[in-house]
């Protein structure tokens, strides 16, 4: 919004001086690329999988882009004036606008909806504790897996590796006993 008011030669913003008309172009260009920066360093920050960083780096990135591009487009129609159709003008500024709460959006939304999976996945795999029924327990909790991902729940759980080495150590020691 800071690059935008320069842009469009807007002295107010909300009923108050844009950050440019009281400080300056120099210092509000500096600030709006300083809260850009500041934008990819919260993300980076984040304590999450690398692939879900990157992947939350290109929304931001993309959106960013598409609002450049969308106000390039107005930058454009300003210095070359032309009736636009009302489709054109709806274009400009969806591009210009649309991107800065999509960005917000999807980041907020994947966020939660992993947050959410993982509270589920956890409460899931909690409460197969209460089982005493080892085949049970092993067979709910490859359900599980399949349901959240294959990749990180793996394996029988250690009551169904016992009970198939307990039947085999038996066997080896009535075995042993027998010679």
């Amino acid at each position: 919004m800071i690059h935008d008011d320069i842009e469009d030669n807007d002295d107010c913003r909300y009923g108050e001086r844009a950050l440019h008309a009281e400080y300056g172009v120099a210092m509000a260009l500096n600030i709006g690329d300083l809260l850009i920066g500041e934008g990819y360093r919260l993300i980076s920050a984040c304590e999450i999988p690398p692939v879900l960083k990157a992947e939350m780096l290109l929304v931001a990135s993309e959106c960013q882009r598409q609002l450049c591009r969308g106000q390039g487009g107005e930058l454009y129609w300003t210095r070359n004036p032309q009736p636009l159709g009302p489709l054109q003008v709806l274009e400009i500024f969806r591009q210009k606008t649309a991107p800065a709460f999509e960005v917000a959006l999807k980041l907020e939304v994947d966020h939660s909806a992993r947050t959410l999976l993982e509270t589920y996945k956890e409460e899931a795999l909690r409460s197969l504790g209460d089982l005493s029924n080892p085949s049970l327990k092993g067979l709910l909790r490859r359900v599980i897996g399949r349901i959240f991902n294959p990749a990180e729940i793996k394996g029988w759980c250690k009551e169904i590796e016992q009970t198939i080495h307990e039947p085999q150590a038996r066997n080896a020691q009535c075995g042993a006993s027998r010679a």
